[in-house]
């Protein structure tokens, strides 16, 4: 994934339709449009996440689905982006700069050269991960949520010794974190 680029982002939607899982919807719009996008050169970067249409576009309060945001290659435009989206997203929106200059809870002041950049690089590395676990299963199939969390269970090992009391029970997650990582 290039270095982050915010002059370079746009940013779409797809909704749920009713009775559509998450899950579903990921792998049947979201990973194949991110996944062409990529291939054909017209992104470097994307994220995505699930949220309220209305905090982020005009639409509807409770109207929820993946937001996504993508950083276009060098020489591509809005017009490549919006040619390429798929019927159910809505078309891209640009925002300022100064729209990024935040990330949740991320705080500015500890990260490396204090660039944002860096928090939204891990956001998109994040997703890519993502895309990696639908990615590896038979496109036919449901996925059972056990190999899912499997998957987190995996992350969660590796990070064991910095979130300690973080863990997976019945399929749900918890935090105990106390302390700073050093």
């Amino acid at each position: 994934m290039a270095k982050v680029n915010f002059d370079s982002f746009y940013e779409t939607f797809v909704e749920f339709k009713p009775g559509e899982s998450n899950v579903e919807l990921l792998r049947r719009e979201v990973i194949p449009l991110v996944k062409e996008l990529e291939s054909e050169g017209i992104i470097d970067y994307f994220n995505f996440l699930i949220h309220d249409r209305a905090k982020h576009f005009d639409g509807n309060p409770g109207d929820v689905g993946y937001h996504v945001v993508v950083g276009l290659t060098p020489g591509k435009t809005k017009e490549d982006l919006d040619k390429r989206l798929r019927p159910r997203f809505i078309e891209s929106i640009k925002r300022g700069v100064e729209h990024y200059s935040g990330c949740s809870n991320i705080e500015r002041n500890i990260l490396k050269d204090e660039e944002m950049e860096n928090a939204w690089y891990v956001l998109g590395l994040l997703s890519k991960w993502v895309l990696g676990i639908f990615d590896s299963y038979k496109d036919e199939i449901e996925i059972p949520s056990g190999q899912i969390t499997q998957h987190l269970h995996f992350l969660f090992n590796i990070l064991q010794p910095i979130l300690r009391g973080v863990g997976l029970a019945d399929g749900a997650l918890f935090f105990n974190y106390d302390g700073y990582v050093k």
